[in-house]
Protein backbone atom coordinates (compact mmCIF):
# COMPACT_ATOMS: atom_id res chain seq x y z
CA UNK A 1 0.00 0.00 0.00
CA UNK A 2 1.24 3.44 -0.86
CA UNK A 3 0.86 6.19 1.73
CA UNK A 4 1.54 9.87 1.35
CA UNK A 5 0.69 13.24 2.84
CA UNK A 6 -0.47 16.19 0.77
CA UNK A 7 0.38 19.63 2.13
CA UNK A 8 -0.98 22.85 0.65
CA UNK A 9 1.21 25.16 -1.41
CA UNK A 10 0.74 28.91 -1.61
CA UNK A 11 -0.88 28.65 -5.05
CA UNK A 12 -3.72 26.41 -3.80
CA UNK A 13 -2.27 23.16 -5.11
CA UNK A 14 -0.92 20.33 -2.95
CA UNK A 15 2.59 18.95 -2.63
CA UNK A 16 2.73 15.19 -2.08
CA UNK A 17 5.44 14.29 0.41
CA UNK A 18 6.42 11.45 2.69
CA UNK A 19 5.51 8.78 0.12
CA UNK A 20 6.12 5.33 1.61
CA UNK A 21 5.05 1.74 1.22
CA UNK A 22 3.46 -0.21 4.07
CA UNK A 23 2.33 -3.82 4.46
CA UNK A 24 -0.49 -3.51 7.01
CA UNK A 25 -2.98 -0.94 8.21
CA UNK A 26 -1.54 -0.76 11.76
CA UNK A 27 1.66 0.53 10.10
CA UNK A 28 -0.11 3.73 9.09
CA UNK A 29 0.93 6.96 10.79
CA UNK A 30 -1.22 8.13 13.69
CA UNK A 31 -2.94 10.86 11.67
CA UNK A 32 -4.06 8.31 9.09
CA UNK A 33 -5.25 5.79 11.67
CA UNK A 34 -7.11 8.48 13.60
CA UNK A 35 -9.26 9.13 10.55
CA UNK A 36 -9.76 5.42 9.80
CA UNK A 37 -10.76 4.63 13.37
CA UNK A 38 -12.38 7.86 14.49
CA UNK A 39 -15.87 9.23 14.24
CA UNK A 40 -15.68 10.58 10.70
CA UNK A 41 -17.92 10.96 7.69
CA UNK A 42 -17.09 8.36 5.02
CA UNK A 43 -18.17 8.79 1.40
CA UNK A 44 -17.89 5.87 -1.03
CA UNK A 45 -17.32 6.64 -4.69
CA UNK A 46 -18.24 3.82 -7.04
CA UNK A 47 -18.71 3.82 -10.81
CA UNK A 48 -22.04 3.69 -12.63
CA UNK A 49 -22.42 1.68 -15.87
CA UNK A 50 -22.18 4.87 -17.96
CA UNK A 51 -18.84 5.80 -16.33
CA UNK A 52 -20.18 8.52 -14.07
CA UNK A 53 -19.42 8.50 -10.35
CA UNK A 54 -21.87 7.51 -7.63
CA UNK A 55 -21.24 8.92 -4.14
CA UNK A 56 -22.89 7.71 -0.97
CA UNK A 57 -22.22 7.77 2.79
CA UNK A 58 -21.20 4.44 4.30
CA UNK A 59 -20.07 2.89 7.58
CA UNK A 60 -16.50 1.69 7.50
CA UNK A 61 -14.68 -0.97 9.50
CA UNK A 62 -11.20 -2.46 9.21
CA UNK A 63 -8.91 -5.23 10.28
CA UNK A 64 -5.12 -5.32 9.89
CA UNK A 65 -5.17 -5.65 6.10
CA UNK A 66 -8.61 -4.77 4.68
CA UNK A 67 -11.38 -2.21 4.92
CA UNK A 68 -15.02 -3.31 5.12
CA UNK A 69 -18.28 -1.66 4.23
CA UNK A 70 -21.78 -2.93 3.77
CA UNK A 71 -24.86 -2.30 1.70
CA UNK A 72 -28.02 -4.14 0.77
CA UNK A 73 -28.18 -6.65 -2.06
CA UNK A 74 -29.54 -5.19 -5.29
CA UNK A 75 -29.10 -1.51 -4.47
CA UNK A 76 -27.01 0.74 -6.72
CA UNK A 77 -23.90 0.49 -4.51
CA UNK A 78 -24.14 -3.30 -4.62
CA UNK A 79 -24.59 -3.43 -8.40
CA UNK A 80 -21.72 -0.99 -8.96
CA UNK A 81 -19.28 -2.73 -6.59
CA UNK A 82 -19.95 -6.16 -8.09
CA UNK A 83 -19.52 -4.96 -11.67
CA UNK A 84 -16.74 -2.38 -11.20
CA UNK A 85 -14.71 -3.10 -8.06
CA UNK A 86 -12.42 -0.03 -8.08
CA UNK A 87 -13.47 2.36 -5.32
CA UNK A 88 -12.39 5.54 -3.61
CA UNK A 89 -13.30 6.40 -0.04
CA UNK A 90 -13.21 9.94 1.32
CA UNK A 91 -12.96 10.23 5.10
CA UNK A 92 -13.63 13.72 6.46
CA UNK A 93 -12.96 14.80 10.03
CA UNK A 94 -16.18 16.57 11.10
CA UNK A 95 -14.25 18.68 13.64
CA UNK A 96 -11.80 19.86 10.96
CA UNK A 97 -13.44 19.36 7.52
CA UNK A 98 -10.36 20.28 5.49
CA UNK A 99 -8.44 17.44 7.15
CA UNK A 100 -9.33 14.43 5.08
CA UNK A 101 -8.07 11.06 3.91
CA UNK A 102 -8.68 9.46 0.54
CA UNK A 103 -8.30 5.72 0.12
CA UNK A 104 -8.16 4.09 -3.31
CA UNK A 105 -8.80 0.39 -3.35
CA UNK A 106 -10.40 -2.64 -4.95
CA UNK A 107 -13.26 -4.79 -3.72
CA UNK A 108 -11.57 -8.17 -3.43
CA UNK A 109 -14.45 -10.11 -1.87
CA UNK A 110 -18.22 -9.80 -1.70
CA UNK A 111 -19.81 -11.62 1.23
CA UNK A 112 -23.54 -12.15 0.86
CA UNK A 113 -25.65 -12.89 3.91
CA UNK A 114 -28.88 -14.77 3.91
CA UNK A 115 -31.99 -13.06 5.15
CA UNK A 116 -31.82 -14.65 8.61
CA UNK A 117 -28.20 -14.56 9.77
CA UNK A 118 -27.29 -10.87 10.35
CA UNK A 119 -23.68 -12.08 9.90
CA UNK A 120 -22.47 -9.03 8.00
CA UNK A 121 -24.09 -6.68 10.50
CA UNK A 122 -22.34 -8.46 13.38
CA UNK A 123 -19.00 -8.47 11.54
CA UNK A 124 -19.03 -4.80 10.57
CA UNK A 125 -19.94 -3.92 14.17
CA UNK A 126 -16.85 -5.82 15.38
CA UNK A 127 -14.42 -4.14 13.00
CA UNK A 128 -13.82 -0.89 14.83
CA UNK A 129 -16.52 1.45 13.58
CA UNK A 130 -17.10 4.25 16.05
CA UNK A 131 -20.84 3.68 16.06
CA UNK A 132 -22.53 0.34 15.40
CA UNK A 133 -24.01 0.06 11.93
CA UNK A 134 -27.10 -1.50 13.38
CA UNK A 135 -26.80 -2.86 16.90
CA UNK A 136 -27.48 -6.57 16.76
CA UNK A 137 -30.28 -7.81 18.95
CA UNK A 138 -31.25 -11.48 18.54
CA UNK A 139 -34.86 -10.61 19.32
CA UNK A 140 -35.06 -8.21 16.36
CA UNK A 141 -36.96 -9.48 13.36
CA UNK A 142 -34.73 -10.44 10.42
CA UNK A 143 -33.92 -7.87 7.73
CA UNK A 144 -36.30 -7.79 4.81
CA UNK A 145 -33.29 -7.09 2.58
CA UNK A 146 -30.10 -9.13 2.62
CA UNK A 147 -26.94 -7.27 3.64
CA UNK A 148 -23.73 -7.59 1.71
CA UNK A 149 -20.26 -7.03 3.14
CA UNK A 150 -17.46 -5.85 0.84
CA UNK A 151 -13.83 -6.53 1.67
CA UNK A 152 -11.66 -3.80 0.17
CA UNK A 153 -7.94 -4.12 -0.43
CA UNK A 154 -6.57 -0.58 0.03
CA UNK A 155 -3.90 0.44 -2.45
CA UNK A 156 -3.25 4.11 -1.79
CA UNK A 157 -3.81 6.52 1.10
CA UNK A 158 -3.48 10.29 0.81
CA UNK A 159 -3.84 12.45 3.90
CA UNK A 160 -4.66 16.10 3.15
CA UNK A 161 -3.66 18.68 5.71
CA UNK A 162 -4.40 22.38 5.81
Amino acid sequence: MEVCTAVPRGDGSFLFEEIQLIRSLPSLAGDHLALLDGPVTVILTSHNPNGSSHHSPVWLGRDDSHLYLSSFRGRLNDRNLRARPDVVLLLVDPAEPYRRLTVSGVVCEVIDEDFQSNATTKLINQLGTSEPVCPFDPSDPPHTEARVLYRIRPERFVLYRC
